[in-house]
């Protein structure tokens, strides 16, 4: 697509829906019901991965996505008996490695993962600073055993 039938197709559009034009609304996302109950047309590329994927395009990303065959299975159950949300809530725990996670909403499944990636780069923040005060204090260390065992008479060294 060129820029030109983008900027008259699609940009006012997608200005208005994050309240740059127009009545400058702050429109609420929709929700996992509205998500799952909604249409997904041909060459389409929203709506809930678990309620409008088929189930082979679905496996496919699962095991893209490093989920062994075990949970896999148990994910594509939850989802061809209709339980979307449950599937998601799966997905999400064997992705994250968590328990007990509950997905309603595409904003909780962004904000339950964002704590959690936080977290393990605070931890692994945390861990590599340990690990440099560690090597710090060492160096220090080393250094002032350094500045002690030297006991060089400089008075003898002429200019």
């Amino acid at each position: 697509m060129d820029i030109e039938k983008f900027e008259k197709s699609y940009s006012y559009n997608i200005r208005h829906n994050y309240g740059k034009e127009g009545k400058r609304a702050n429109y609420a996302p929709q929700s996992c019901m509205k998500i799952i109950n909604g249409s997904v047309g041909p060459g389409e590329f929203h709506g809930c991965p678990f309620r409008h994927s088929d189930t082979v395009s679905l496996k496919r990303t699962l095991e893209k996505n490093n989920i062994n065959s075990i949970a896999a299975q148990e994910i594509l159950d939850l989802a061809k008996k209709g339980h979307y949300q449950l599937a998601c809530s799966a997905y999400f725990q064997r992705k994250h490695n968590v328990d007990s996670v509950t997905i309603n909403h595409p904003n909780v499944y962004f904000d339950e993962s964002q704590m959690i990636l936080v977290n393990k780069c605070i931890k692994k923040e945390f861990k590599n600073e340990s690990e440099n005060k560690t090597f710090i204090a060492k160096d220090q260390k080393q250094e002032n055993m350094w500045d002690d065992d030297m006991e060089i008479d400089f008075s003898a060294i002429e200019s």
